[in-house]
């Protein structure tokens, strides 16, 4: 395989790992505008029971905000596509390029991976009974409908972060050639 075509292909995993990382520290992130006192949602909830413990707390909250099925189905079609974009452009280097996205595959790291990075910083921000009202929040009826839509919004926005990706990409592969 040529140093250029693999040097797009680090660029492209590169920016592949940053989105996928991207959309963690975003979506948790928007969970705060529940204590910013700027909305308020008023309906029961159903199935909640909380616990006390903050680990397990933290935990349920990454499954009821749909953040796990989330992270799952965007990392897949974004290594599919990824995969689909790159074997398109060089298909002389079918073997390498299956190798190199099955070993990216192997590598993600996995929700409960996250969760654990992640748990000192909500530890710190956060106590046990706000993390008890988001998963309260977001174990309402109306919550649950977006969460289950969110896959679905993925789905359709997936083509356009691989375009931009690869946009990204090509100026900074340019970029390091006029460097050279």
């Amino acid at each position: 395989m040529p140093s250029s075509t693999k040097n797009q292909i680090t660029i492209a995993l590169i920016g592949l790992i940053g989105v996928l990382l991207t959309a963690v520290i975003s979506n948790v992130d928007k969970l705060s505008i529940v204590f910013s006192g700027k909305s308020t949602l008023v309906t029961g909830y159903s199935g909640y029971k909380p616990s006390g413990d903050f680990a397990t707390e933290f935990k349920y909250l990454f499954n009821i905000t749909g953040l796990e099925t989330t992270l799952d189905s965007m990392e897949q079609q974004l290594i599919s596509s990824s995969r689909m974009q790159d074997l398109t452009q060089h298909p002389e280097d079918k073997d390498q390029i299956n190798a190199i996205y099955d070993a990216v595959s192997k590598e993600m790291p996995t929700v409960g991976e996250i969760e654990e990075r992640f748990l000192p910083i909500y530890q710190k921000y956060y106590t046990v009974k706000e993390i008890q009202e988001l998963n309260k929040f977001f174990s309402t009826e109306t919550m649950q409908d977006y969460v289950k839509k969110a896959p679905l919004v993925m789905q359709d926005a997936t083509p356009i972060m691989l375009q931009m990706q690869s946009e990204i990409a090509n100026r900074i592969a340019a970029r390091l050639r006029n460097n050279q």
